[in-house]
Order: structure tokens, then C-alpha cells, then sequence
């Protein structure tokens, strides 16, 4: 039994302006990927963009410090009174101001 693959249809586009040198270059280095220009830019920007966003999104720590971490997470300390006094200042901004998004 074959089965059939769905091939996204590409109907949104990336406008990029570069000089000759530029251009060039990409081109250069496409061929060498056995590439077309379009196709290696693409997977080369898409790459980066995947890196930019995992960095964003990942906490790197030591042992040391995840283990801490976890021990804070586990048994928060109590809230001190200057945190008790400014909640209550939020609880009062929030009955005072229902339609607002505090």
C-alpha cells in the first residue's frame, strides 16, 4: 500500500534586498549545498530563527542552581510584609478599577 505526502502549498513570500556582493556570495554558497539561492536562504534564516527562539525560551543553569531553584520552588519563604502590603494594594487598585487590566 503507497502512501501519499502532503506537500505544503508556499503561497506566502519574503521580500530581501541585498547588494551584488551579497547576492554573490548567497549564490556561492548555495551551489555549494547543491542548493537553489531561494532554498538555501530560507533554510539558513529558518535555522537561525529556530536558535533565536530556543535561546529565548531555555534556562540554562547548574546543577547547583537548579537544585536551589527547585528547593525555593518546593518551600517558598513566607511573604514578607512589604510584599502583604503592596498585594493589598493590587487587591484595592483592582475593586477600585473592575473595568481595567491590572
Amino acid at each position: 500500500m503507497s502512501q501519499t505526502r502532503t506537500v505544503p502549498v508556499k503561497n506566502d513570500r519574503v521580500y530581501l534586498r541585498t547588494t551584488r556582493e551579497q547576492k554573490d556570495l548567497l549564490r556561492r554558497a548555495a551551489d555549494i549545498r547543491h542548493q537553489q539561492t531561494t532554498e538555501f536562504v530560507l533554510k539558513a534564516s529558518l535555522d537561525a530563527a529556530e536558535e533565536v527562539i530556543a535561546q529565548e525560551e531555555r534556562i540554562i543553569m547548574s546543577e547547583r542552581d537548579f537544585a536551589h531553584f527547585v528547593e525555593l520552588i518546593e518551600n517558598p519563604k513566607p511573604p514578607t510584609e512589604n510584599l502583604r502590603k503592596m498585594m493589598a494594594e493590587y487587591d484595592a487598585l483592582k475593586l477600585a478599577h473592575p473595568e481595567a487590566s491590572l
